[in-house]
């Protein structure tokens, strides 16, 4: 999954960080999962209360 942090997308791994990782995918917001050429948007989940 990609987070933004200080305006920039950034990878953020489940192994590496747990805890933020199962609190954005138990939140309400969208969550960005694949990006081209490291900086489109190419794949996301919608925000469950959307869904």
């Amino acid at each position: 999954m990609w987070v933004v942090r200080d305006g920039e997308l950034v990878p953020l791994s489940r192994r590496d960080d747990p805890q933020e990782w199962e609190r954005l995918v138990a939140s309400d917001e969208p969550i960005v999962t694949q990006l081209k050429d490291g900086m489109w948007p190419t794949s996301s989940s919608s925000a469950p209360s959307v869904m």
